[in-house]
């Protein structure tokens, strides 16, 4: 029974000494049973993990009562793991306290779960509150535009003030750009899907940027044979990648790679690093990787929040991905993004494929490896 039990299960003498195992603790330790049976905590375990089991280990013998904690362990292979351990004395016959017995299983994918779900929740919340603000203020800016335009006409003879009136209406335009960019983070703009090469699309992009983008930065495209069509507004595409594209410039002051590719990438329902709201199915990917600063693990977790920025002030809006990550839900798809600190961004926009029956493609040419990445080398995105 204790050899099929999941995880780890066992009982530790006070002295800290493995007495009985499960044969889970290989798994996790890279060691068998019959290895670790006989050996103290310390000789397992880094100081500071002993010291902490040790510690539990007398506050389970000293009150007597069972008690359960969770925490992050990193085993001695080097692999972290959060993990949820119950603790219980175990007693002779005659009463007298024997050791410590303990169950311990790996809770991280459910805590990633968690994180997911929390995070979707407040994306929603979020939403819903932007929506709301921009279409009250959508119709502020109509009234004050109009107005301004009708003055503008008035005072065409007086050239100081028309100019003052320019000014006010290009600032007014300029916060109804920024209006549109919360209504797409609301996934409340207005969309015209339609069939999508994006293999033949793209290119067209690719060269515009070449000619804009600093000469220090590289721009490299790589297209996905048998790319599937996907469904999607094709301005909208168009200007999610020129946002994607502006953030790689920012993260590369000094220069570097912008690589920017499609693959195709298949769904499946056990899926869970993508999101928990992402339906199972195909999609076509367009990626956007760069070789710049990276982003910090606090930072990736506010990136998509609506002015939400790492830039110096004046010199981003923090609207960006907001309206890539809404254009993406409204279009039936999703975006994620992977950075490390000093290694470099890649963000992939997920789009919903085109039901064409005509489509040259076979499972061998499906890319479905979503886990999450590390290393955001130019090989590992081409493989999608």
């Amino acid at each position: 029974m204790l050899d099929h039990i999941p995880g780890t299960v066992g009982l530790r003498s006070l002295e800290g000494e493995y007495q009985v195992l499960g044969a889970g603790c290989a798994e996790w330790h890279q060691m068998a049973k019959e290895e670790m049976i006989g050996k103290r905590v310390d000789e397992i375990w880094g100081h500071e993990q002993a010291q902490a089991i040790m510690d539990r280990d007398q506050e389970t013998a000293s009150t007597g009562v069972p008690a359960t904690v969770e925490s992050l362990h990193t085993f001695p292979n080097g692999v972290e793991r959060m993990i949820r351990v119950l603790r219980f004395p175990v007693r002779n016959a005659d009463g007298s306290l024997r050791g410590i017995g303990f169950m311990a299983s790996d809770i991280s994918a459910e805590r990633r779960a968690e994180d997911q779900w929390r995070q979707a929740q407040k994306m929603e919340a979020v939403g819903q509150l932007t929506g709301g603000v921009a279409h009250d203020f959508n119709n502020l800016l109509g009234v004050i535009i109009g107005n301004l335009d009708f003055l503008e006409e008035q005072l065409r003879d007086n050239e100081e003030q028309h100019s003052l009136v320019t000014a006010a209406t290009n600032a007014a335009l300029h916060g109804a750009s920024l209006n549109r960019q919360l209504l797409a983070f609301s996934r409340k703009q207005a969309l015209e899907p339609k069939e999508i090469d994006l293999n033949t699309q793209i290119p067209g992009m690719v060269e515009m940027l070449r000619r804009s983008l600093p000469a220090t930065i590289s721009v490299t495209e790589v297209q996905a044979p048998y790319l599937w069509h996907c469904i999607a507004d094709a301005s909208q595409v168009e200007t999610a990648l020129l946002n994607m594209a502006l953030n790689a410039r920012d993260a590369m002051p000094e220069g570097g790679v912008l690589t920017i590719d499609t693959a195709n990438s298949r769904v499946g329902s056990d899926t869970t690093c993508l999101g928990e709201d992402l339906t199972p199915g195909d999609y076509v990917v367009l990626s956007v990787s760069d070789t710049g600063t990276g982003m910090s693990a606090d930072a990736l977790k506010h990136a998509f929040e609506p002015f939400f920025t790492t830039k110096p002030v004046g010199q981003g809006s923090g609207l960006g991905l907001s309206m890539i990550y809404g254009f993406a839900k409204q279009s039936g798809g999703h975006v994620t993004i992977k950075s490390e600190d000093g290694r470099g961004t890649t963000v992939r926009l997920f789009l919903p494929r085109h039901a064409r029956i005509e489509d040259p493609i076979t499972s061998a040419h499906v890319a479905v490896d979503l886990a999450p990445q590390t290393g955001f080398t130019n090989s590992t995105l081409a493989t999608g």
